[in-house]
């Protein structure tokens, strides 16, 4: 066990991880922080972040780089570079549209936002190659063609459920509701397949946990996401959930091992 297991974590690895066969011994590394190694937690807690966030540009092609995510859209590896030059070409900046922009005290212009940006791609769709005049007060932009079009509903369509989710998020809510909302979330944007199942099983785990603080703690007002968020987050990272016996060499936080019956235990760092 060791005081500072995210320190010691990269070191174990590259000296354990690369023995040779002959020398090799099992190991695991129990009650890191889980929500920067496990994905589907990375990726949850991501996606929460940016639903009350101002959805720049950056933001939302970053929650489409996490496979678990990509993968319930339909949205391969290979298309990234295409959706990113489509937000390049279409002067997509931040924002879901005007009225969300009017809420940070600036102008409600449509103007690079991402209904803007969307409207221009979709009509370089619409409008034959070599169109380029404005249609509306809109210049085309994109030059999606053929299949492509099948990717640019993809990605408004993760737009379109940002948005709803950013509107559903937003609202304060009993224990029993957010509850509810992060089960939704859960299954509406990310699919696992079998390498991240358990992983995946983990956050609902921390879900149903999160739940039962609340309701034996008495908690009866509403509360807001950045509130749920952060509970959820340090209930994810609490290096007590680490330490469980795994037949293998085991490498723990100090935290973890507060109890537990190892026949031999050492201390690092």
């Amino acid at each position: 066990m060791t005081p500072d297991l995210e320190a010691a974590g990269p070191l174990i690895e590259a000296v354990f991880g690369n023995a040779p066969p002959g020398r090799y011994i099992p190991f695991t590394l129990t009650g890191r922080a889980r929500s920067t190694i496990n994905e589907p937690a990375r990726a949850f807690l991501q996606l929460l972040t940016v639903a009350t966030s101002r959805f720049t540009a950056s933001d939302v092609f970053d929650l489409l780089q996490q496979p678990i995510l990509a993968r319930r859209l339909g949205i391969g590896a290979d298309d990234l570079d295409l959706v990113r030059d489509w937000i390049t070409s279409s002067g997509i900046r931040w924002a879901l549209d005007g009225s969300h922009r009017a809420q940070y005290d600036v102008p409600g212009v449509d103007r690079y936002s991402f209904d803007d940006g969307l409207q221009r791609l979709f009509l370089g769709y619409a409008l034959p190659k070599e169109a380029s005049a404005a249609w509306q007060d809109r210049v085309p932009a994109g030059g999606v063609e053929g299949a492509e079009a099948m990717l640019l509903g993809r990605f408004a369509h993760l737009v379109d459920e940002l948005a709803r989710l950013r509107r559903d998020a937003l609202q304060p809510k009993a224990a029993a509701a957010w509850r509810t909302l992060l089960f939704d979330t859960l299954d509406d944007f990310l699919a696992s397949d079998k390498n991240d199942i358990d992983d995946l099983a983990e956050v609902r785990d921390a879900i149903r946990e999160l739940y039962c603080n609340m309701a034996r703690g008495g908690v009866t007002e509403n509360l807001t996401l950045d509130v749920v968020r952060t509970a959820l987050e340090s209930l994810l990272d609490d290096p007590a959930r680490g330490g469980v016996p795994t037949g293998k060499l085991t490498f723990s936080s100090i935290s973890s091992l507060r109890s537990l019956p190892f026949r031999v235990i050492c201390v690092v760092g």
